[in-house]
């Protein structure tokens, strides 16, 4: 099998490669430079059939047009920054509003949208890198960025992600992976057990905005800290997100686990860790009703789970929020495990 092969060419015309990576556990994962996204996840169920786990699309095109950031790197900032704006030091930076009034995933430019270049590749692992231009989408700062996906057994996917700035600029990156444990989009998640490791949420306005409040999970239905099902997704509590769309405030520092999710259907098991404070979950909850992915299957609410680790959504506005300014020439690094496993 080709371990690199042309997956289609961007409106302007660059090349755009898919890179398969493979493990002695029956993970195989295909990545391509157009956003550094996750293409497909093959792992094997408790009946050791290895299917496709993570919603993707079947042509390059559709990822051009995708508003889903299907299995993309994200950032300067991950999430959304209110009104497109932010004060550091004393100056107003003003950003792209892609999606107005608001700024989201880092802008029209951002690390999901632009061709990124390979710096080393092997069967196991491969290295991206950009150097995104001060000033792109309204950032402070020349940023070097590199994404590192590495399969180095154990059933564990791994992402670094490494950065330096020559200017004071916010940072929070993370992968926007969908998974569906049952390698099945046309089922919904609602079964799934979900742990996750967080005794505080941010609270969230009638416009899905943080309102500055961070609050305990205790005695409702936010309360992942033992496992449990999604079966009560369309709470009334859900109503204005159509479903699970917060950021939880992670227990403990340093690498540690911060959540996981079973499928009883299929025995499969995601297990995530990362060193970093926060971790967005996501139910999918806005299908796109004319896309088609991959195997010709619609796309349908609730037919995947997301775990997005990393700093608290908005934090340029709340500073008592977890966040991260990186300074000129200080080196910032983060990773985040994906580990598969049938139980």
């Amino acid at each position: 099998m080709m371990r690199q092969q042309l997956f289609g060419k961007t409106n302007s015309g660059f090349p755009v490669y898919s890179f398969l990576l493979s493990d002695t556990d029956g993970i195989s994962v295909t990545v391509c430079n157009y956003g550094c996204r996750i293409l497909r996840l093959s792992t094997p169920d408790r009946n050791g059939f290895s299917k496709n786990i993570v919603l993707g699309y079947d042509q390059f095109p559709l990822y051009e047009r995708d508003a889903k950031y299907a299995g993309a790197a994200v950032g300067r900032i991950a999430n959304v920054i209110s009104n497109a704006q932010f004060e550091m030091d004393g100056a107003v930076c003003r950003l792209t509003k892609n999606d107005s009034p608001h700024h989201l995933h880092g802008g029209i430019q951002s690390f999901s949208n632009i061709v990124w270049d390979v710096l080393e590749q092997s069967d196991h692992r491969i290295v991206f890198s950009h150097r995104f231009p001060g000033g792109l989408d309204g950032y402070p700062g020349n940023l070097d960025v590199k994404v590192i996906y590495s399969l180095p057994g154990n059933g564990a996917l791994h992402i670094r992600y490494e950065a330096v700035s020559d200017q004071k600029t916010p940072v929070s990156f993370t992968n926007h992976s969908y998974f569906n444990l049952d390698a099945d989009f046309n089922r919904e998640v609602t079964d799934y057990l979900v742990q996750i490791e967080a005794e505080r949420y941010l609270e969230l306005s009638q416009q899905a905005l943080p309102t500055g409040a961070m609050m305990s999970v205790d005695g409702s239905i936010f309360d992942f800290r033992k496992p449990r099902t999604l079966e009560h997704i369309g709470d009334s509590t859900l109503q204005n997100t159509r479903g699970y769309d917060h950021t939880f405030l992670l227990s403990g520092s340093g690498m540690r686990q911060a959540a996981s999710a079973y499928s009883p259907y299929t025995g499969r098991r995601i297990r995530v860790y990362t060193d970093l404070p926060a971790l967005q979950f996501y139910t999918s909850n806005f299908p796109e009703e004319a896309l088609i992915l991959n195997d010709g299957v619609p796309d349908r609410i609730h037919n995947a789970v997301c775990f997005e680790t990393q700093y608290a959504t908005d934090f340029v506005h709340h500073t008592s929020f977890p966040g991260k300014y990186l300074l000129p020439g200080e080196r910032y690094s983060s990773e985040t495990i994906y580990r598969f496993d049938v139980v």
